[in-house]
């Protein structure tokens, strides 16, 4: 495990209160198994969400009040660019998201980089998981 500089150690404190502030109910791996860069992975992530808003929120989803929350956190380091996330869903929007979110990701890898080995793991959220996925990477915030 690395070492930390104090300030990196107090950004991650930061992003780790930031993280549990939003009583996020599941935490999400969006995986490709293929090097790519933040940039292209961040767009198929937000593309993953356009079409997760619009299965769930249908055409309210371009409304900004009916968009899901997620915080993601880019991980490069490991030999395998991949996104840790959370986010929050309300009983219905977690049934909904748990149906389809693994096909949407599929298509969305597929259409994005003509892979095929996508994968994408939905856990319940807990504290511990802000720990976890805070050790490495670019965190970012959205309402795609």
């Amino acid at each position: 495990m690395a070492t930390n500089t104090k300030q990196e150690w107090q950004d991650r404190q930061t992003n780790i209160a930031l993280i549990n502030s939003l009583q996020a109910t599941h935490a999400v791996t969006f995986n490709t198994y293929k090097m790519l860069t933040y940039g292209k992975t961040l767009h198929m992530v937000h593309e993953f969400e356009r079409r997760m808003n619009r299965q769930i929120f249908g055409t309210q989803s371009k409304q900004k009040t009916h968009r899901l929350t997620w915080i993601h956190n880019y991980e490069l380091k490991s030999g395998n660019a991949h996104m840790h996330s959370v986010v929050k869903l309300s009983a219905s929007e977690a049934e909904t998201f748990e149906k389809y979110a693994r096909h949407i990701w599929h298509k969305v890898v597929k259409q994005g980089t003509q892979g095929t080995k996508a994968k994408l793991w939905i856990d319940d959220y807990k504290a511990s998981v802000a720990v976890y996925i805070t050790k490495d990477g670019a965190m970012v915030a959205t309402t795609a």
